[in-house]
């Protein structure tokens, strides 16, 4: 039932995330609500993890639709990568 639950959330958040964005405003609570004893930090890296994997799917659908600068995007996005790195590194 856990699974049927936190699956109906996971779509709601991310029919809300792809039209204004803040989808993990439905999923977390969900998480929460549905598993209550993990720790907070696995919760928040499973939301983390459903929203890169949508940012993805969302980057691979416009690259298909619209011409990239890649030789522009490649470098920033190593350099955002790199950035994100050291951030969470410190």
């Amino acid at each position: 039932m856990e699974i049927l639950i936190v699956s109906v959330a996971s779509l709601f958040a991310g029919l809300i995330d792809s039209i204004v964005g803040g989808g993990g405003l439905i999923l977390v609570p969900a998480l929460f609500a549905t598993f209550p004893s993990p720790p907070p930090a696995t919760l928040f890296g499973i939301n983390k993890c459903a929203s890169v994997w949508g940012t993805s799917i969302a980057t691979l659908q416009y690259a298909r639709r619209v011409t990239m600068r890649w030789k522009v995007l490649i470098p920033a996005a190593i350099l955002a990568l790199a950035g994100g790195f050291m951030s969470a590194w410190r």
